[in-house]
Parts: structure tokens; sequence; C-alpha cells
């Protein structure tokens, strides 16, 4: 993105010093017929380059220490304060001054000294093929920039939002997340006793403490094979433990079999697993798995497989699915369950969480009540997306404003050095709209040339990006339908007025001093 942006800054800085050196056409004709050298022609292109890039760097240091602030506080998090100091960055900058001033001030110049001065002096380079190649080119690549950025934008804004509403659940917003207490005296009973009590709360429908909840990684791994089979067919698995309420209160889509109750005397020594674990066991279908016995390495006895749920996203939507055995945390009691999840049934939220608290401390009176709702989880996991969505908006932006004020000025040259053309074709019967569609059409046919390349590089560098994610959107056709047509429509109303105001001149203003 930022490449994009400095070869669109490039771009469009030697397109406007190409129209500035040669409107300065009679300034070095005069030079070179004076016994100027081309080195000496060269060497003051590359100096005037030079000092332009220098005080642009100057100006974008001064804005620099006045926008990261401002970023910082958009992002919700510092990162770079300290780039000032480093000798990379200082490194970097070095680099794209040198580069900017050797692309901007060397082309220009050399363009001076390979022409007679003669054919200065008459003006025949404004007007020439020779002095319009090199302003084609570069209009092809600052709007070639412009669809690529103008299409991740899209792209990046789809993919964000595809990821949460995946990631939505209504529910989720009325799921109170409470950490784990600090150890206590009696911990486990106090926390037996608090959960009972929150139970009997209206305004609760769950409560269920977990090794993890959703948004969170399971940070457990076992390995474990279906009992009976090689030993060298282990398989390493997330293990999350759970109690008895955790699948009936987040209702993970069930394939068959059931969820943990403890009416069926107790499921100890009995798991429930995704379909990705089904999978990666061997089992030929979530039905065929049912029944099953499974070794786990550090459990003696075989787990019965008594459910399979749908695949869900345990973590966010870039991670791949991974597999997963749910089993009860008091079949491996020293994995944590830092969890404690409480659902509200949505009525006076407020008021139930200053209640919670209050009957919190009653139970763990040195611990710190920490809590946080899932639905706020979620939407910081996709924070950084966003902003990154974001930022790509905003550089698209700077890049079609800094690509139409190239095109402007191009234009303005363009039609200034048509003057005497257009007002000939006056004085032979040409109407307006013919002299606008004459004027225009070049500049059109090269945005129609910039979409036409920018389609497939955007199509490369897109699919790449969205390949980082392992849940991603498919780009349409029509993204690239909409992206050529509001290109055209910025390159039309950026050149209207210029072209529109030459046309409208009577021929006569035009031609008096023919």
């Amino acid at each position: 993105m930022s490449v994009a942006l400095l070869l669109i800054g490039w771009a469009n800085a030697l397109n406007l010093t190409v129209a500035r050196f040669l409107e300065r056409g009679r300034e070095f004709g005069l030079l070179k017929a004076f016994g100027a050298s081309r080195r000496q022609i060269i060497i003051q292109g590359l100096l005037e380059s030079g000092f332009m890039n220098l005080l642009a760097t100057l100006i974008a240091l001064g804005w620099l220490e006045h926008l990261l602030p401002l970023v910082y506080r958009w992002a919700g998090q510092s990162f770079g304060t300290d780039i000032l100091m480093l000798p990379a960055f200082w490194g970097i900058v070095a680099g794209v001054v040198v580069i900017g001033t050797f692309v901007v001030g060397f082309y220009p110049s050399w363009l001076m000294v390979t022409i007679r001065p003669s054919e200065i002096m008459r003006g025949k380079l404004l007007h020439g093929k020779r002095g319009n190649r090199i302003r084609k080119v570069l209009i092809v690549v600052q709007f070639l920039a412009s669809f690529v950025l103008i299409t991740g934008t899209f792209t990046v804004i789809r993919q964000v939002c595809y990821m949460q509403s995946e990631a939505s659940v209504d529910s989720h917003s009325r799921m109170l997340v409470i950490k784990y207490p600090s150890f206590t005296e009696g911990l486990a009973l106090r926390l037996e006793s608090f959960t009972k009590r929150l139970k009997q709360r209206a305004d609760v429908s769950h409560v269920t403490v977990s090794g993890a909840v959703p948004g969170v990684e399971v940070a457990n791994y076992f390995t474990n094979r279906p009992y009976g089979s090689d030993p060298s067919q282990v398989k390493l698995m997330q293990m999350f433990a759970v109690d008895y309420d955790y699948l009936s209160a987040y209702m993970p889509a069930m394939i068959c079999g059931r969820y943990f109750s403890e009416d069926f005397g107790g499921d100890l020594n009995r798991i429930v697993l995704n379909e990705e674990a089904v999978r990666l066991l061997g089992y030929e279908s979530p039905e065929a798995a049912l029944g099953q016995q499974v070794k786990m390495e550090v459990v003696g006895e075989p787990l019965e497989i008594i459910g399979v749920v749908k695949n869900y996203h345990q973590q966010s939507l870039s991670v791949a699915y991974k597999p997963i055995i749910f089993f009860m945390k008091e079949r491996v009691p020293f994995i944590a369950t830092p969890y404690i999840s409480v659902r509200l049934t949505g009525e006076g939220e407020d008021s139930a969480l200053t209640e919670i608290e209050q009957m919190y401390h009653e139970y763990f009176p040195t611990s710190l009540f920490s809590y946080f709702f899932l639905s706020d989880l979620n939407t910081f996991l996709y924070k950084s997306d966003r902003n990154f969505g974001w930022i790509f908006a905003s550089a698209s932006l700077i890049a079609i404003f800094v690509a139409c004020l190239g095109l402007w000025i191009v234009t303005l040259f363009s039609t200034l050095s048509r003057l005497k053309e257009v007002g000939i074709r006056k004085v032979l019967g040409a109407n307006k709209s013919s002299l606008f569609f004459i004027l225009t059409k070049e500049l059109m046919l090269l945005t129609i040339l910039a979409s036409a390349i920018g389609i497939p590089v955007s199509a490369v560098l897109m699919n790449g990006w969205l390949e980082t994610y392992a849940f991603h959107i498919s780009l349409p056709w029509w993204i690239y339908a909409v992206v050529f047509a509001l290109l055209m429509l910025i390159a039309f109303l950026t050149v209207f007025q210029q072209v529109w105001r030459i046309i409208c001149l009577k021929p006569m203003s035009i031609l008096k001093y023919e």
C-alpha cells in the first residue's frame, strides 16, 4: 500500500516536472544556445528535484509528529513510538529522497538536453509526440495504482464485514464472562456456592465454568487415538475442559448424539467431538463415531464419544477449524478453567452486573472482579482488521486525490497546447460536444487501459491477501465493474471543468494573435 502511494506520488511529480520543463523550454533553449553543457543542465534538474524532495520530507516529518498521536488513539495501541530513533527508518527516508530525486529530476533534464535548441525555442516539444509519451505512461501508472487500491478497499471492507457477521451471535451480547478468582481457602466450595446462587437468579439462564470461551484459543493440546489402535496413530488435538452446562449454554449445533448431562448418571469418562476431530481420528462419519472409545494420553481409562457438534469458529476466521475434544473438567483436574460464563436474560443488565459483582466479593473478597461481555471480545478480535480496512480506504482516497491532481495538471497543459487547434475547429464549424470528445478521448482511453491492466493485477494481489485467511470471501466480478465505473467517473469529473472552459472560448479570442 505504501509502495503504491509512493509510486503514485513519484509519477505525479514526474508528470508535473515534465510539463513544467516543457513550459520552461525557452529557458533551457537559451542555456544550450549560450553553451551550457548536458552535465550542467542535468545537475540543475537534479538539484531542483532534490530541493523539492527535501522540502517534502521536512513537511512530512512535521505532519508525522502531529498525526501519529491521532493514529495511536484511533487504533487503540501505540506502535512505532520510537521510530524516529531507529537507524533503519532514517535509512529508508534517505533512500526514498535519493530515489525520488533521481526519478523526478533526471528524465526531464535528459529530455531537454537531447532536443535541439531550435526545436525547444519553436515549442515543437510541447506539441510533439515525444513530449506526450511520458505523460501517457505516468497517467496509466497513477490510475493503475488507484484501481488496485480502490479494489483493495472494497475487498478489505467486505472481508471484515464477512468475518464480523459470521462471528456475530445475538446471544453473545448477553454472555457475561468473569475471570476465575485468585486462590483462596476453600476455593472449590466457594466457587460451587457462587455458581449455585447465580443459577437461582431470575435474570440468569445459564452458568458454566470452562477452560476457554469462543474467541479464545484452547491452549491445551493432548495426543489422542481410537482405543485399541496402534500407538503410532496418535493425533494432537485441542482439549476443551468444560462442565455439564457449557455446551447447553453456548449451544454449538449438534450433528448427532447429545451434550453432557447429569441425567445419565455422570459423564466423567465421556467426550464430545467436533467434526474436525472426527475426521482426524479417522471415523467415516459423525454417526460412525458415536459409541466409539478414544485413548487420551493423560487418562488411563478409555473415553466414550457421546456426541458430535458442527465445526464452529473458536478463534478468529483467519484461523482454520481446529480438532476439539470437549471433556469434563474433573476428568483432568490439573487443566485450568479460568472462565465463568453467565448468560443473562437481557433485562436490567446494568443492575444485574452490579449485584453479581457484590455477590462475587462476598465469596472472593481478595479477588478482583474482572469481566467482559463476549460480544466485546468478538469486536476486539477483528479490531486490527477493521483498522487495516480504514487505513486502506484512507490510502485509496489519498491516491485518488493525487492521481486526479496529476490528471488535472496534464489536462491543463494538454488543452492549452491545443488552443490553436480548438480555434480552427470552431471556425470550421465544430460543435462543443465534438470538441469535448476530441479533447477527452485520449485521457478516457488511458483510464480504460489502466483499468484493463489493473483487473488482473488487483485480482492476483487481492486473492493472495484473502488466502491469508482460512475463511474468506470470493471476489465477485461486479467489484471490478464498479471500480472501473468509479474510476471513469472520477477521471471525467476531473477534466470536465478544464476542457469545458477551453471549448467555450470564442474563436476570435483564441486566434487573434495568430
